[in-house]
C-alpha cells in the first residue's frame, strides 16, 4: 500500500529449523495489549501507561519523543520503567540541528533490541509516546532523503514514502512479543466531520484497543476520564467511560486510579 519500489534484495530463504522455531517456540501474542491512547495535552495519557501493572523485575521501555514521562516516574518508585528520548542532534555550519535520520534509526534499532533481548531483560511492555512527533520526524527524513526543502512542495509519492517510514516503525513495535502502547495527540482521534489522513486511519486500524482521554474542569475538581473507543479483548466494554483521577482543588489532593483502566480492558 505504501511502497513504490521493489526491494533491492530478496529476503533470505528461511531454513526448516528457523520456521519451526518461529511456529512453536515464540510466545503467543493473542493476549497482549496493542493500545492507542489519544487525547489533548494534559489528559493523563502518559500517566495511564506508567500505571500498567508490572510485576517484580518486569521492565517497561518508554521511547518518549515528547519528553513528558520523566516527571511522572516519581509516582512509581517501585517499578522498572526505562524512559528514553531517542532524539539525536548534530553540529552543522548552521549550528546544532536535529539528526532526523539517526533519530529514526535509533528508534528502529531499539525496537529490534527489545525483540531480540526481551527474555534476557524481562521486558514485558513497550511504549512509543509521541506519534504526532514521530510522523513529523518521518516527514523530515523523507525531505532529507529526497532533497526537498522544509518549505518546498511535495508530490504524492513522497507523502507515501513518509507514511511508509512511519507505519513500518509501528508495525515493528506491534510485532513485539509483549504489551504495546502508542500515545498520540487529538489529531489521531477519528471524527465524523473530519477525514483523517490515510496514515492516521491506518494507525487506528492497527490497534487492538483505543482509549480516548478527556479532562473536565469545574470550580472544585479536575476530573480525568478514559473512554474505550475500541477493545478486541472485550467488545462489550466499548463506549465505557472510566474516571481514573479526581483532583480536589479545595484540599489540593489527587486520587489516581489509573490501574483501573487495565482491569476493565483486560488482557493481563
Amino acid at each position: 500500500m505504501y511502497g513504490e519500489e521493489s526491494p533491492k534484495e530478496l529476503p533470505k530463504e528461511l531454513t526448516e529449523k528457523e520456521i519451526e522455531k518461529w511456529l512453536f517456540e515464540e510466545e503467543p501474542r493473542n493476549n497482549y495489549f496493542c493500545c492507542l491512547i489519544y487525547g489533548m495535552d494534559g489528559t493523563g495519557k502518559s500517566g495511564i501507561v506508567q500505571s500498567f501493572p508490572l510485576k517484580d523485575n518486569e521492565i517497561m521501555i518508554i521511547l518518549d519523543l515528547d519528553g513528558g514521562n520523566l516527571p511522572l516516574l516519581k509516582y512509581h518508585p517501585d517499578k522498572k520503567i526505562l524512559v528514553k528520548n531517542p532524539l539525536t542532534t548534530k553540529l552543522t555550519k548552521e549550528g546544532i540541528v536535529i539528526d532526523y535520520v539517526t533519530t529514526m534509526n535509533k528508534i528502529k534499532a531499539t525496537v529490534q533490541y527489545a525483540r531480540d533481548n526481551y527474555k534476557k531483560h524481562n521486558i514485558v511492555a513497550f511504549c512509543l509516546d509521541g506519534l504526532s512527533t514521530l510522523l513529523k520526524h518521518a516527514e523530515y527524513q523523507m525531505r532529507i532523503e529526497h532533497n526537498i526543502t522544509v518549505d518546498g512542495g511535495v508530490m504524492l509519492r513522497y507523502w507515501i514514502h513518509r507514511a511508509k517510514l512511519f507505519i513500518e516503525i509501528l508495525e515493528q513495535i506491534k510485532a513485539l512479543p509483549m504489551h504495546k502502547f502508542f500515545i498520540a495527540h487529538e489529531d489521531f482521534i477519528p471524527k465524523d466531520s473530519v477525514d483523517l489522513a490515510q496514515v492516521k486511519q491506518k494507525t487506528n486500524q492497527m490497534m487492538f484497543q483505543k482509549l480516548r482521554c478527556i479532562r473536565e474542569d469545574n470550580m472544585d475538581f479536575v476530573i480525568f476520564k478514559g473512554i474505550i473507543d475500541k477493545n478486541k479483548f472485550a467488545a462489550a466494554t466499548e463506549g465505557k467511560e472510566i474516571e481514573f483521577c479526581r483532583v480536589d482543588k479545595r484540599k489540593n489532593t489527587a486520587d489516581w486510579t489509573g490501574e483501573k483502566i487495565f482491569e476493565i480492558i483486560g488482557g493481563r
